[in-house]
């Protein structure tokens, strides 16, 4: 037989205070959201863009504009850069790249440093005829020999004896770059090809002071400083003026050797033909004789 219990009022009492309580507890663990951990978001990694060499040099150094961009085909396919309308432009690991279509975009992002080395070989070849200097920038008790270390910036050819010279330079680039730029305006004055400032067209012997500023490795003498504004936003366009200008002078200059070599034949020819002449009366004479 089992023992049955019968509730008195004061379990019944107790049991429903508890069954209360309970629900309450229930009811609030519903109602609270579940404790979540203290989590701070990640550290984002900057997502503006690095500087560019060429905004550092250009707001660094007065009476400097960087180089523009050396090549006229594709670096990806060797197309005239506007034979599909203007060049498409792209920015790789903060370099300027000229191409001729959003189609060889993704060959150099693939491969960067070797379409960069195509674009460096080419400001080598362009301007190492014309470099102002024949001693290291950074150690200018060096000689540049064979050996020399040819480095490529902002499009521009700079010149060492040595790494160890190379890494000064890249430390302090601006420092640099204004005694390459006073060894430009030095060696290529003299020769300037045009006497007027190609911005306004303003003769250059009219104003009292012209302002030589330097775009890459090529002297642009100006009427004041503000025609650089002009010069800075669009310097191919004034660069070639110069190269028209200069190709003009040395056309002339080839025909005035020309025509003075015509003259001196001409002269010597005459020599001859008044010798000849005067044999000629000689012998003449002697046979009238």
């Amino acid at each position: 037989m089992f023992n049955t219990i019968r509730p008195t009022p004061l379990f019944i009492a107790a049991l429903l205070l508890a069954t209360g309580v309970s629900a309450l507890a229930d009811e609030n663990a519903q109602q609270a959201p579940a404790s979540q951990p203290q989590t701070q978001p990640a550290t984002q990694p900057a997502t503006q863009p690095a500087t560019q060499p060429e905004a550092q040099a250009d707001a660094a150094i007065d009476g400097y504009t960087h180089a523009p961009y050396p090549l006229t085909t594709c670096v990806v396919s060797g197309e005239k850069l506007d034979v599909m309308g203007e060049p498409y432009v792209i920015q790789v690991d903060g370099r300027e790249v000229q191409l001729c279509c959003k189609g060889c975009e993704d060959k150099v992002r693939a491969d960067p440093a070797a379409h960069f080395k195509k674009i460096d070989q080419a400001v080598i070849e362009q301007q190492m005829d014309t470099y102002p200097l024949t001693t290291c920038l950074i150690d200018k008790s060096e000689a540049l020999g064979d050996d020399a270390i040819n480095l490529v910036w902002e499009n521009r050819l700079v010149r060492f004896c040595c790494p160890p010279c190379s890494k000064e330079f890249l430390a302090s680039p601006a420092t640099h770059l204004k005694d390459l730029n006073q060894a430009v305006i030095d060696t290529q004055k003299a020769s300037y090809p045009v006497d007027y400032c190609v911005v306004s067209g303003e003769k250059l012997a009219s104003v009292d002071q012209p302002v030589d500023h330097v775009v890459g490795h090529r002297l642009v003498r100006l009427c004041c400083k503000g025609c650089v504004k002009d010069l800075s936003a669009a310097p191919g366009k004034y660069l070639s003026i110069l190269d028209a200008a200069a190709a003009s002078n040395d056309d002339d200059d080839s025909t005035t050797e020309s025509h003075d070599e015509g003259a001196k034949t001409l002269e010597d020819s005459s020599g001859e033909h008044h010798e000849g002449q005067a044999g000629h009366d000689s012998h003449q004479g002697h046979d009238e004789h």
